[in-house]
């Protein structure tokens, strides 16, 4: 039996849960993680750098990421109308939760949200179909010190809509889930932390 059969099926038990994070864990720490001396975004020195994009971007990794957000989502499925993420990291992330949802009967819609503003069109930070009083869970691939994710939650929050829960691919750090549970005021939930990666 393909390992991809129980995601598929949208087979949401703990067995396929747990069987989707070991096989997506091993594609991570395969395709996405780099040994040596490299200068984060948030100017942070660390010897090892996590490109989760080389995952996201990648058809299985995508659809294991997918499916395991797409768990996290669930329990309050009824709760939420969308998902949104910031460019471009979690733009992948967005549109593959988005499929799942359609797929198994409850669509969400979902939202890129810019870095900055749009100078022409409609001068949009917030793309998509997402509109005001509507409930969304920011979606990412990587947090380190929280500050670009807080960002896009103070943008979404901005567009009108009610934030409060992220889900994150890799959690670098603790201190970043803990600036943005405390100046965000949500619930910050993962799939790994870094340190299981590089293990």
């Amino acid at each position: 039996m393909s390992h991809l059969e129980g995601i598929l099926n949208l087979d949401l038990s703990l067995p396929a849960i747990k069987e989707a994070k070991f096989n997506l864990l091993k594609i991570l720490k395969a395709q996405s993680v780099f040994k040596g001396n490299y200068v984060l975004a948030s100017g942070q020195k660390s010897d090892y750098y996590l490109d989760a994009r080389l995952t996201t971007l990648s058809a299985e990794g995508l659809t294991l990421i997918s499916y395991l957000v797409w768990a996290m989502i669930y329990p309050i499925i009824h709760e939420i109308q969308g998902i949104a993420g910031p460019s471009i990291g979690a733009d992948p992330i967005v549109s593959g939760v988005c499929q799942f949802s359609f797929l198994a009967g409850h669509p969400l819609k979902a939202g890129l949200i810019r870095k900055e503003q749009k100078v022409h069109g409609r001068g949009r930070l917030v793309e998509g179909p997402l509109i005001k009083r509507e409930k969304v869970v920011i979606l990412e691939d990587v947090i380190t010190t929280g500050s670009s994710s807080l960002m896009a939650i103070n943008s979404t929050r901005k567009h009108g809509c009610e934030v409060n829960h992220l889900i994150c691919l890799i959690l670098r750090e603790n201190s970043g889930k803990e600036l943005l549970e405390k100046e965000a005021n949500l619930k910050v939930h993962h799939i790994f932390e870094a340190k299981e990666l590089l293990n």
